[in-house]
């Protein structure tokens, strides 16, 4: 049986079920181009950047009476819109997944008086993201990636000054206790309690990414301080 998790909660356990496998689009990068006087052709700019990518899922559901078909409607609406931006799994490909940033669901059609059917639009972040590349490892001197550009999240404990050098970019963060670097969202917070500390950092989000290939990292910590990453593998 065809199934997606969203929210945490694959639809199937809920009684949704999907009616066609969705055509999931390849992400269109972002080129400028550019006419320029006494130029053939035209001069194009590559942002290395990519558009959100947009799909839908044709689904349906039966409700136990035809007098719970309301309630029935009301607990999926409840479930889609239970958070915007999630993750997106299917089940024929489980060991990747995409990050929604908008779900819209379609008025339900109620073609009898227990089935109804509705359409999912998705729109989500043009990458998909390995399910392994979530889980956090050890920072070694040299880290390969196998994949696309990387944004990983790096976690800090201790207390002072830690500097983390990838590729020679270095970045630079004052910790009190904890602190967390997410350079997709180039933000700095403490993992405790979200306060943002991005003024006790210093260095750019962007250095820290992984390129495709091999990577050479080094820091410094102080005494008993610790430092983990969580790579977010990711491929088009």
């Amino acid at each position: 049986m065809y199934d997606f998790m969203l929210n945490g909660k694959n639809a199937s356990t809920l009684g949704v079920f999907v009616i066609q496998r969705p055509d999931i689009p390849t992400p269109k990068k972002r080129i400028e181009k550019k006419n320029v006087n006494g130029r053939n052709g035209i001069l194009t700019v590559d942002e290395n950047t990519f558009d959100e990518i947009n799909f839908a899922i044709e689904c349906n559901f039966m409700s136990s009476k035809p007098e719970n078909f309301a309630d029935k409607a009301r607990m999926i609406k409840a479930w889609i819109y239970s958070n915007q931006q999630s993750e997106l799994l299917f089940n024929d490909d489980q060991n990747y997944f995409y990050k929604t940033q908008i779900i819209e669901m379609s008025d339900i059609e109620r073609i009898s008086k227990r089935i109804g059917t509705f359409t999912l639009n998705c729109t989500c972040d043009p990458f998909i993201y390995l399910t392994m590349g979530k889980k956090e490892i050890s920072i070694s001197s040299t880290i390969v990636n196998l994949y696309y550009l990387s944004a990983p999240i790096y976690k800090l404990a201790g207390e002072g000054v830690f500097s983390l050098t990838v590729n020679n970019n270095t970045f630079q963060v004052n910790v009190a206790q904890n602190a967390v670097i997410d350079t997709d969202l180039m933000l700095v917070y403490r993992e405790d309690n979200g306060q943002l500390i991005n003024q006790n950092s210093l260095g750019s989000f962007e250095g820290l990414w992984l390129k495709n290939g091999t990577n050479s990292i080094s820091y410094t910590v102080p005494e008993n301080g610790k430092i983990k990453m969580i790579p977010n593998w990711r491929t088009l």
